[in-house]
């Protein structure tokens, strides 16, 4: 399949839980990976206010196939994505770069439950890597919306993401 730029691109949604061994999948109940045309990785995690922010990689065991405890899977799942969604009511509407290069973008708790209903929807029907829904498809979403929205056009989206999201790349 080749990849190309496109305004009207394939989204895909998938649970975390399937992406990472059976023995912890349950650690990652609740996280959605949405992908758009094929190569721009958005994770949706549930509240981890108890432990972030600040986002601190010192929270996760050294090798992160030790990963035992639910915080510790929703840490990871934000600090190795380029960006993320996660509540924060008192942080809702604000974004910030963490250490490296990720992005995370605050939403409220009552936010993030509609998002993770259409997410979970989503991810029984759209399925796979290589979903044949696009954004346009699924515009009716909130979800989608907040990524179309929010996320793409905000300053922290990287350009070369930005570029495979449209019709006439930029540079």
């Amino acid at each position: 399949m080749k990849i190309s730029p496109r305004s009207d691109y394939p989204v895909g949604v998938r649970p975390m839980s399937v992406e990472v061994p059976a023995g912890v999948a349950g650690l990652y109940e609740g996280i959605y990976e949405v992908t758009l045309n094929n190569v721009v990785d958005i994770v949706f995690c549930p509240s981890l206010t108890d432990v972030a922010p600040p986002f601190r990689d010192e929270l996760l065991p050294r090798d992160v196939d030790e990963i035992t405890t639910v915080a510790q899977a929703r840490l990871a799942s934000i600090l190795f994505s380029p960006y993320s969604v996660t509540p924060n009511d008192s942080r809702n509407g604000r974004h910030e770069r963490l250490p490296g290069k990720g992005v995370v973008f605050y939403v409220t708790e009552s936010e993030f439950t509609t998002f993770a209903a259409e997410l979970r929807e989503l991810s029984e029907r759209l399925g796979g890597r290589h979903p044949d829904q696009t954004v346009s498809d699924l515009a009716g979403h909130a979800v989608i919306r907040f990524v179309r929205e929010t996320v793409v056009p905000s300053p922290e989206f990287g350009p070369a993401d930005r570029a495979m999201l449209q019709d006439d790349p930029v540079g």
